[in-house]
């Protein structure tokens, strides 16, 4: 489970710095999730995304989704400027049980992270190369493990998947690594996970997130500008006051031409 995000010295991380200039990052120190379902519904270019990459690399879980601490995961978080007990992601704390999460990015690029291969890519970005996919089936390839989670068919994962021996990490990668928290529910991070999806399917996912995090006692933070978001109950975190009411009122408007 993850509980918190807390933004000790944003300005000087050398990852996300950019996010001092948006409004939100300029009056909140942390950000809060709860169990069960999150839903981050905000504009475009406010954070959202960011957000979820925190946590995602705080937990090695940006090859393949899974909490998988890998070569490129070190190559991404080592840092020139820093000793061994700091990464590229100092000044930012990820406050989390240390289970091992699974991370759904369906618009992110498959193969390169950091200049190199991922683990991956073969899998994957091979496939998706060699494969004239629509963009809903390509989403619907991409989350195919985590759609087999909420749907009941699939089981999340008990352990971080190592692809490199503990002793390569730094201090500072062991430590993010590391819980600061009692265990809680297992925790699906999803990046507008609707992309590319036709109506009716946007609807079910959202209904097997629901379902998911309540049935399966699982923590699930989605990004997300479907307003079938909407029809869930879910605790819903504003990155710009007043976007959630605006887009309502939005939808009561096209309600009434439709």
């Amino acid at each position: 489970m993850i509980e918190k995000i807390e933004f000790k010295n944003l300005k000087k991380n050398e990852m996300f710095s950019y996010l001092t200039e948006q409004e939100f990052f300029k009056k909140n120190k942390s950000i809060e999730f709860k169990k069960g379902l999150n839903i981050i519904f905000s504009p475009n270019g406010t954070g959202k995304s960011s957000l979820l990459r925190m946590c995602a690399i705080a937990l090695a879980a940006e090859q393949g989704g899974v909490s998988a601490p890998t070569n490129s995961w070190r190559m991404q978080l080592h840092s020139f400027n820093k000793k061994d007990t700091g990464t590229k992601m100092d000044g930012i704390n990820v406050v989390h049980d240390g289970q091992p999460i699974l991370y759904g990015n369906p618009r992110n690029a498959v193969g390169l992270v950091g200049g190199q291969f991922d683990d991956d890519f073969m899998m994957q970005g091979l496939q998706n190369c060699l494969s004239k996919y629509s963009t809903g089936y390509a989403t619907m390839n991409r989350l195919n493990e985590i759609i087999h989670i909420l749907s009941g068919e699939g089981k999340m994962p008990e352990k971080f998947d190592f692809k490199l021996p503990k002793n390569h990490l730094t201090p500072g990668m062991s430590k993010l690594l590391e819980p600061q928290i009692e265990k809680g529910q297992k925790t699906i991070l999803l990046d507008e996970p609707e992309s590319g999806l036709a109506m009716h399917v946007q609807a079910n996912l959202f209904g097997m997130m629901h379902n998911a995090a309540k049935e399966k006692d699982l923590q699930i933070i989605v990004a997300t500008h479907s307003p079938f978001c909407f029809t869930t109950i879910a605790n819903f975190i504003e990155l710009v006051p007043g976007h959630i009411e605006t887009s309502k009122n939005a939808l009561r408007l096209l309600q009434k031409f439709i």
